[in-house]
């Protein structure tokens, strides 16, 4: 049987447990629409986000992994396909990386699911992508950019290619 090596997306030498701020992408699993739906804003108003029930579960999961490490969440949107976070690593904070607290995340969603679909009697299947997208931000106009991408990703869905009527 043929071994699958995975090439890593991350920096090999960097600290990812160092204190700073980090721009993170989670997507479902074949980018299916299941988190939330959008919808549309004009030039008056922005677009809204309405989560469906396990788009609530996402929220209630990055806001309990955010206690439980220590990190700071600074802004975050739940997508339909994905979710994009904007996390702060406090100084002194060195018991959880950013990808133990991705990992948290996603558990803490699929624990609050299970039961759930389970009650329902439906299969739940696979929710998330097994790896996630990081960047780390290097100065304050990264930062803003990456906070102003957040907010504005919702007036942006009709644009994604990954859109889907």
């Amino acid at each position: 049987m043929a071994q699958y090596n995975r090439k890593s997306i991350r920096l090999h030498s960097y600290d990812y447990s160092t204190a700073g701020g980090y721009y993170i992408t989670v997507c479902t699993w074949n980018r299916r629409c299941i988190l939330s739906s959008v919808i549309p804003g004009n030039k008056f108003v922005m677009a809204d986000v309405c989560l469906s029930e396990l788009g609530a579960f996402v929220r209630d999961a990055i806001e309990e992994a955010e206690t439980r490490t220590g990190f700071c969440v600074q802004s975050y949107v739940v997508m339909p396909n994905h979710v994009h976070m904007l996390l702060t690593i406090p100084e002194g904070n060195k018991a959880y990386r950013v990808g133990d607290f991705v990992g948290m995340f996603k558990s803490l969603t699929l624990n609050r699911w299970r039961p759930l679909c389970d009650r329902r009697g439906i299969r739940m299947g696979t929710v998330w992508q097994r790896n996630y997208y990081e960047h780390v931000i290097r100065n304050e106009a990264d930062y803003m950019e990456k906070l102003r991408y957040i907010e504005e990703n919702p007036d942006a869905w009709c644009m994604d290619e990954l859109y889907k009527e």
